[in-house]
């Protein structure tokens, strides 16, 4: 779903954040040190790349659950690359 926007980093940030803060575009912006119209366009390239509408709460809801499991998968890779070593992050596996 997220695969449109996948090479945009730019992009998943600012879903990410639009997202964790209820879909505020100012503080979006504010934690992303954009301008909210560079939010709202960015938001506005997000749902022409993957046809979702982020203004209805299933549009929200999908994309939520998108970036969810596309952490699951980074998360799976993650475990694949071996042991954790000594004094790092702790990788639940």
């Amino acid at each position: 779903m997220l695969d449109p926007v996948a090479g945009r980093p730019e992009l998943l940030e600012t879903l990410r954040t639009h997202l964790e803060q209820a879909q505020d575009r100012r503080a979006t912006a504010r934690l992303l040190t954009l301008h909210p119209n560079t939010v709202d366009n960015r938001l506005a390239r997000i749902s022409a790349l993957t046809g979702l509408d982020l203004s209805t709460p299933r549009g929200a809801a999908l994309a939520l659950a998108a970036l969810l499991l596309r952490d699951a998968g980074d998360e799976d890779r993650s475990c694949e690359a071996g042991p954790v070593p000594r004094m790092s992050r702790v990788r639940d596996c």
